[in-house]
């Protein structure tokens, strides 16, 4: 009698053991939360344009069209178009003192440069005035340095509008640590301070608003 182990017929086909089902691939997530800087930079062009749609008076006395950037006002690239709008400066530099009256334009710095179509480098130029209490305010900081220095070359327009002729006699100073406290090192930024005519000149790459969130990492 043969052995149950052996009574298989000769010619079926040995039985094959269930495959084993493999586990799941597993995905190891590398995303990490970017900071919000990069999406505020991004729409700062549409921003600093959109604010300056309407007509105003430049320098000169002429009205203008003071839409910033070459491409949103049909301008050549570097244009600069001033703007006596406070509220992006208010939005961007009010920790300095009280925007009361200012004069500014937004050069869009990509313009023609052939790079792929992008967010655009904005170059925020221009100054404001404040009132003699925030200038004495803010020259009395005692954790802050000044130092007397020359102003950067800046726009045509602005230096008509500002009245910095190589005539002029104003003396201007500038912080390291009052620079660092307003881009909170997350964009460039010089800024100088009259203190006789109460004037702040901001010469600022890509400058985010003051309460816009900044992640470092």
């Amino acid at each position: 009698m043969m052995s149950r182990r052996h009574s298989r017929a000769a010619g079926s086909a040995p039985t094959m053991p269930a495959a084993r089902a493999m586990p799941a691939a597993r995905t190891v997530s590398a995303v990490r939360t970017m900071p919000a800087v990069p999406a505020v930079l991004a729409a700062l062009t549409v921003l600093l344009t959109a604010s300056c749609g309407a007509d105003t008076k430049a320098a000169d006395g002429a009205g203008t069209d003071t839409r910033a950037g070459g491409a949103a006002s049909g301008k050549p690239a570097g244009t600069c178009e001033l703007s006596g709008s406070t509220e992006q400066i208010t939005a961007r530099f009010s920790m300095l003192g009280e925007v009361v009256s200012t004069q500014w334009c937004a050069i869009d710095l990509t313009q023609d440069s052939g790079r792929v179509p992008g967010p655009s480098d904005i170059r925020l130029v221009g100054y404001f005035d404040t009132t003699a209490a925030d200038m004495k305010a803010l020259l009395g900081r005692s954790d802050w340095t000044f130092k007397q220095v020359p102003l950067p070359e800046l726009p045509e327009p602005v230096v008509r509008a500002a009245g910095v002729t190589s005539s002029s006699t104003s003396a201007w100073v500038t912080s390291a640590e009052l620079e660092k406290t307003v881009t909170r090192e997350v964009y460039s930024g010089s800024f100088y301070v009259d203190e006789k005519a109460n004037r702040i000149v901001f010469d600022t790459v890509n400058p985010v608003k003051a309460d816009a969130k900044v992640e470092y990492y």
